[in-house]
Formats: C-alpha cells, sequence, structure tokens
C-alpha cells in the first residue's frame, strides 16, 4: 500500500494505490487510516482540505475505514475530504455506510475538479 502526500495551492492531496487483496484486509484498512491521517497532517494548515485518490479499481467497507478514519481527522481540522476515483462497482459500500451524507465529504470525478472546487470553498 502507498499513500503519496503533495499540496496543491495548500489543498492536500493523497494518492492511493493498494494491491486488490489488500481491498479486503482489516488489518490494511487500520494501515490506509493511520497513513492517510499521517501524511495529511504532515503537509496540512489548519483548515486545510485534502482531496484523497483512489487509483485501484477494487474498494468496498474495508476502503471506507481507512477513508473515514483521514475524514475525522480533516474535519477535525477544520478541512473538508473529496474523494476521487472510488470505483463505481462499490459506490453502494461507500453510500450504504453513510460516507456520503456526512457534512464536510465530497466526491468528484477528477483530482483537478476536486481541487478546484476545495479551494473555491475555502476562500
Amino acid at each position: 500500500m502507498t499513500v503519496t502526500a503533495s499540496v496543491d495551492d495548500s489543498v492536500v492531496v493523497l494518492a492511493v494505490d493498494y494491491p486488490d487483496k489488500e481491498a479486503r484486509d482489516q488489518l490494511a484498512a487500520k494501515e490506509l487510516g493511520r497513513r492517510l491521517c499521517e501524511e495529511y497532517e504532515k503537509h496540512a494548515e489548519a483548515g486545510a482540505p485534502c482531496v484523497v485518490s483512489i487509483v485501484p479499481d477494487v474498494a468496498g467497507s474495508r476502503i471506507v475505514y481507512g477513508i473515514f478514519e483521514a475524514y475525522k481527522v480533516v474535519v477535525q481540522n477544520k478541512g473538508a475530504l473529496f474523494l476521487v476515483g472510488y470505483p463505481d462497482e462499490y459506490l453502494a459500500s461507500i453510500t450504504a455506510l453513510g460516507m456520503t451524507t456526512l457534512p464536510h465529504f465530497h466526491m468528484e470525478n477528477s483530482v483537478a475538479d476536486a481541487v478546484e472546487r476545495a479551494r473555491r470553498e475555502v476562500r
């Protein structure tokens, strides 16, 4: 599992890649949450929004757990989380688990769209 961080005009962008088998592994989900939080905190200013970009075509409830852990840290920092690349076949899991109804949680089609929306909401 890799989490690669960059900052685009004070928006923290975290790209996540993992082998398919880790999408169903509980320990990998906890590790994902820990690494997302760690990278966000390392790069974020107060109120910084965060874009999480999922690279693989496989996801599910374990991956949602990791994203939710990052969401809690971002919102506590007064930011918003933008999710990009979550596989269409797994959207039911993220919806059923209630993520899409959370305040300050948004889904976007591309990293560029997410960064643009994050910039507009911060200003």
